[in-house]
């Protein structure tokens, strides 16, 4: 019994001795040390001064991309007809005959256009002659009115009119070429052709306070200070569709930004005109090929290869 008492004293000593080496150890780990607790004011001051400031950023440009899309359904081309002429007389030879004396009462007027219509379509598309003594009935007026939407526009051209000379040839209309996708263009006093755009790292006026300003804001303000408030324009995204790389350090790094040309006409204003700016002009990828590639130079070209792949092919 006394060896167990003894025992227990000697363990619970020692656990009080371990405990409190253990305590000691914790106040004097967390006590600063003096090369921690002092510091050098001489040696931060020699440390910020040999930091080296930080480099000068790069220069960038935006431009943007102005595209008006088509509003006018484009001429299928000579194999599209063909086919669908050949469509069009297989569904005629394989349709069953319609019952007219179900949707027709017979020997009214409606009935008898319809069979007229039906032996002139057959006469159309499978020459097949029409039977003597037929009725010939005419179409309505209001049917004689309905014609297509670009059917103006081809006849007009075809007599040679006003539009030939008002909207094909005037490329500063945005309604000639109503088939196809046309993009504006800004020409400098370079004589070089390019989509509206500036330097990207000036302020815009009127952004809110404490506000950060976006490329794609100074993309729009730069583009209605050059061509007048009265654009109407849709962007697209916020985010660039396309990089044209500078070709040394010098030069800046072009961001291209789109959006749609709703409504209105760009007119030039005096920023443009202290731009540079001479001229504008809507124009087909066609015609930009022929201005920008053809008859410009390397650096021309250089924004060409670039540029091709973001405008919609023609058909």
């Amino acid at each position: 019994m006394a060896s167990i008492l003894r025992s227990t004293r000697a363990s619970s000593s020692a656990g009080v001795s371990r405990s409190a080496r253990s305590a000691s150890l914790r106040f004097t780990s967390s006590e600063p040390t003096p090369s921690s607790s002092s510091s050098d004011p001489s040696s931060t001051e020699s440390d910020l001064s040999s930091s080296s400031p930080p480099p000068p950023s790069k220069p960038i440009s935006v431009q943007h991309l102005l595209h008006r899309r088509p509003y006018l359904t484009p001429t299928p081309p000579p194999v599209l007809s063909a086919i669908q002429a050949y469509n069009q007389r297989l569904s005629l030879a394989l349709s069953s005959p319609v019952p007219t004396h179900i949707y027709f009462k017979p020997g009214t007027l409606p009935a008898r256009r319809f069979t007229y219509e039906a032996a002139l379509l057959e006469n159309e598309v499978f020459g097949t002659p029409m039977p003597e003594g037929m009725e010939v009935i005419e179409k309505d007026q209001a049917v004689l009115e309905i014609r297509e939407r670009d059917a103006l526009e081809k006849d007009e051209v075809a007599e040679g009119g006003a539009l030939e000379g008002v909207q094909r040839e005037d490329r500063k209309s945005c309604n000639r070429e109503g088939a196809k996708s046309l993009y504006l263009l800004l020409k400098n006093k370079e004589g070089r052709w390019r989509f509206p755009g500036g330097d990207g790292r000036q302020e815009v006026q009127g952004r809110e306070e404490g506000r950060p300003e976006y490329l794609h804001e100074t993309t729009a303000h730069i583009t209605h200070s050059l061509l007048g408030p009265h654009l109407s324009l849709w962007p697209v995204t916020r985010m660039p569709i396309a990089h044209v790389p500078g070709a040394s350090s010098d030069e800046p790094s072009t961001f291209i930004f789109k959006s749609h040309a709703l409504a209105g006409q760009p007119v030039l204003t005096e920023a443009a005109t202290a731009a540079g700016i001479e001229d504008y002009a809507w124009l087909t990828k066609k015609e930009i090929f022929a201005l920008v590639h053809e008859k410009g130079n390397e650096e021309d070209q250089r924004w060409w290869r670039v540029v091709r792949d973001i405008l919609n092919d023609e058909h």
